[in-house]
């Protein structure tokens, strides 16, 4: 949503019928994403044990919860390009944005619970001894348990054009992180 939103507002001065924001439009708010994304997120906020924030019916079945997403992000992203075009500043539109981020959160929150800022992880060591570390955040918790070193991995795709050669890096705009 968040990364929505900085597109659109990146795009602001555009002509709401270009190629760029037609396709930001069209896009929307969908399940997944990037693996940058991914990298970002956890590297900013963590991760949980799944006992620490089980499934809901709306993480297995997204399709309300996106839709409801999506019609949120196009409505904001109108309202911001309003605030544009109405003389309002790039102060005010983030200020906008930054309101707009909340209430999706609140969205999220609604359909999938809202996570955890502390929890206790509880687990057997190989000795099959009971531990327990209480109190830890998501953070705390990927950086002792997984801590796994993300940007020690990229993503690798092949799709020739003649415009591509190989043994090159491309981005991808607007593919960025959140």
């Amino acid at each position: 949503f968040n990364c929505f939103l900085e597109n659109i507002i990146e795009t602001i001065d555009e002509d709401v019928n270009s190629r760029t924001v037609e396709l930001l439009l069209r896009s929307g708010i969908q399940d997944g994403g990037e693996w940058n994304m991914f990298c970002n997120i956890v590297k900013k906020y963590g991760l949980v044990p799944k006992y620490v924030m089980p499934e809901t019916f709306s993480s297995s079945e997204s399709d309300s919860m996106n839709n409801i997403l999506d019609l949120k992000a196009t409505k904001c992203a109108h309202e911001l390009r309003e605030m544009k075009h109405s003389g309002k500043s790039m102060n005010e539109i983030y200020k906008a944005k930054h309101e707009m981020v909340k209430e999706a959160y609140s969205i999220l929150c609604m359909f999938l619970g809202e996570p955890p800022k502390k929890f206790d992880f509880e687990y057997k060591d190989k000795d099959k001894k009971f531990k327990c570390d209480y109190n830890m955040t998501p953070k705390d918790f990927y950086d002792k348990y997984v801590g796994v070193n993300l940007d020690d991995y990229a993503v690798i795709i092949n799709c020739p054009t003649e415009d591509k050669p190989f043994n090159k890096i491309y981005n991808i705009k607007y593919m960025q992180n959140m």
